[in-house]
């Protein structure tokens, strides 16, 4: 499981990207966080999001998004008490069904 570095947002797009790892990924949060992950890997992929405490709807269940082929996923962690485990320094953590052709950036915005 590779660490993610927030990368803070400026006035452009250009974000450093990393390759999606086949274990997982995560990355400290501080509420303003917003995971992107680009598939370009010829068939649909899955990002879970480890849950570490009930949603607003009093619900303790991960959150899945499909990213589709030759797309981007942004993904807002703006619920840092659902996302970040305070016994791991706030580090939340998300997994893919599959990490080939993945790449995936954290990205602080204002």
């Amino acid at each position: 499981m590779a660490l993610l570095t927030s990368q803070v947002a400026g006035s452009g797009l250009d974000y450093g990207v990393a390759a999606a790892d086949a274990g997982g990924d995560s990355g400290v949060l501080t509420g303003k966080e917003v995971l992107m992950v680009h598939n370009a890997s010829g068939a649909q992929r899955t990002v879970t999001l480890a849950n570490v405490a009930l949603s607003n709807h009093g619900e303790d269940t991960n959150v899945v998004k499909t990213v589709e082929d030759g797309k981007t996923l942004l993904l807002p962690l703006r619920n840092k008490g659902r996302f970040a485990d305070p016994d791991n320094n706030d580090q939340a953590s998300w997994t893919y069904d599959s990490a080939t052709s993945v790449t995936v950036a954290l990205i602080q915005v204002p």
